[in-house]
């Protein structure tokens, strides 16, 4: 299943700290079954260049070029993502990661593309709906989860994301 990642992040921009924390928590949801399937790596892959181009970056000093800061190859964000949890309990993580999320319009974001990402390969169980509540917990967003699922849903039924 396919969804417009732009509408799903809304219309912010991220620091680099927000950008990663998210990538990361997509990556943790999408992997909580044991694997992400090819269409949550498409998924993936995605949110991984339309973050790298919402994130904000210094300006460059007088007379410097203002280079892009390319995506690493996928394999490397899987490698570095599923090092980083390796040894540590899920829950745990995710609070690591929400406390980089310090604005509410980034923890919404996070949230619903971790849960884009989540629906994207059209199958569910109980790790990956544990997971999503673990991340809600963590962000601090279980009064919104309804509200932000269904902004999701929008996004893929082509109806606008408020």
């Amino acid at each position: 299943m396919s969804f417009d990642v732009e509408r799903v992040l809304g219309t912010e921009t991220f620091t680099p700290a927000e950008a990663e924390a998210m990538l990361e928590i997509a990556y943790l949801t999408g992997a909580a079954n044991g694997s992400l399937s090819r269409d949550e790596l498409r998924s993936f892959r995605r949110l991984a260049h339309t973050l790298a181009d919402r994130t904000e970056h210094d300006t460059p000093a007088p007379g410097k070029l203002n280079v892009e800061h390319a995506v690493p190859p996928l394999e490397e964000l899987l490698e570095k993502y599923e090092a980083a949890s390796e040894g540590v309990e899920l829950s745990v993580r995710l609070a690591q990661l929400a406390k980089v999320l310090d604005r509410d319009e980034a923890r919404r974001a996070a949230y619903r593309a971790a849960y884009a990402l989540a629906i994207s390969d059209l199958e569910s169980n109980e790790h990956e709906e544990e997971l999503e509540a673990d991340l809600a917990t963590a962000l601090g967003l279980l009064d919104e989860v309804q509200e932000l699922r269904n902004s999701v849903l929008g996004a893929v039924d082509g109806e606008p994301i408020e």
